[in-house]
């Protein structure tokens, strides 16, 4: 884990839930052997909710080996995530214990976490999950990820994590991230040493190939 982060792998709530995330900022997807491990924590009691904001990337994952009925029958609420592959806004709440519903949809309007009128959030997942549109989005974002994270395999630099996701960390000298700074956003995760730092870099749904492979060209002018 990353020097100097909180490591969010569960939260205790009040009355005995318990909050795991499936691909926190900092990590891969989360294997399914993992996730399969999760219903232990609530054994003596209490709800599992599974934090997937960042679902359709991590199930289109080229070593992922869970889906939907997989994740729904590991906990008792889970969520779909979906401005991470291009909706304007919202995520998608699944309850599956009954208990869970009972009067659900008044208490997260009380509490601000509901739009009194959910329409247009509910049109934005009619329409994601139209033909296959989810994770079509989610692969191609991973593809170009992968891409990237093999072309910096090949030139020698270290990857701390093995990510088969849109997120990608890469260990590079300093004075070459100054440089690729100026021209791209990543998100700086920790120190090597005095002269190298990790970094993460994201593709989504809307990132181009002919971006990635300027990247790529730009790494290989540096590195």
């Amino acid at each position: 884990m990353p020097t100097g982060m909180t490591r969010p792998v569960s939260i205790c709530l009040s009355p005995g839930w318990f909050i795991f995330p499936s691909q926190p900022n900092w990590a891969p997807f989360i294997p399914g052997r993992n996730f399969r491990k999760f219903p232990e924590f609530a054994a003596g009691g209490g709800c599992i909710c599974i934090w997937t904001a960042r679902l359709g990337y991590g199930l289109c994952d080229e070593d992922n080996d869970l889906d939907l009925p997989a994740i729904a029958s590991l906990c008792d609420a889970f969520y779909i995530g979906g401005t991470k592959v291009g909706a304007l806004f919202g995520e998608a709440l699944v309850l599956r214990h009954e208990a869970l519903k009972e009067d659900f949809r008044y208490i997260a309007k009380q509490k601000g976490g509901r739009l009194a009128k959910g329409r247009l959030l509910g049109i934005q997942f009619l329409e994601l999950f139209r033909d296959g549109l989810y994770f079509r989005l989610g692969a191609h974002a991973d593809r170009l990820a992968v891409m990237l994270r093999d072309f910096c395999r090949s030139r020698g630099l270290s990857l701390p994590f093995s990510s088969g996701t849109n997120q990608q960390f890469v260990t590079m000298p300093d004075s070459v991230l100054e440089e690729l700074g100026r021209k791209y956003g990543f998100a700086y995760l920790r120190r090597e040493d005095k002269t190298h730092s990790t970094v993460r870099f994201c593709m989504s749904w809307a990132t181009r190939e002919e971006d990635v492979r300027e990247l790529m060209a730009d790494i290989a002018r540096l590195c």
